[in-house]
């Protein structure tokens, strides 16, 4: 599942932010190029997400709960970390949020859900 994708859509984006309350984040959220680039060493897992005005990037360990940076500065998720059949799954200890991130033919898939809110990314193999 290793290397480096660009985000070619995500389906579900402002239906999920709108009831997230979040509707005015739609626009630059959908229209910023996103670049995702994934390595692996073992169960070590690096996942770099790359935009135009910042890159953020995560490493954990499968299995163990870790400590993700997200867009918002100074805001930390604190996640579960699995493989479940061939899926990366992340899910947030303290919220209702769930993550995975998983190959489809070549393309890259992620599925966001957000209080029973779901979102799909598509992100296309450079």
């Amino acid at each position: 599942m290793h290397g480096k994708f660009e985000r070619k859509s995500f389906e579900g984006l402002k239906e999920l932010l709108t009831a997230l309350g979040a509707a005015e984040h739609f626009d630059r959220a959908s229209s910023t190029p996103l670049t995702t680039e994934i390595k692996n060493d073992g169960d070590t897992w690096t996942i770099t997400r790359i935009r135009p005005n910042k890159t953020v990037t995560n490493t954990f360990k499968i299995g163990e709960v870790s400590e993700f940076q997200t867009l918002k500065p100074g805001a930390v998720a604190k996640c579960s970390t699995a493989i479940v059949d061939k899926k990366i799954v992340l899910k947030a200890q303290e919220k209702d949020y769930v993550h995975t991130i998983e190959k489809d033919g070549d393309n890259l898939k992620e599925t966001v859900t957000v209080k029973g809110m779901t979102a799909v990314r598509i992100s296309a193999k450079v």
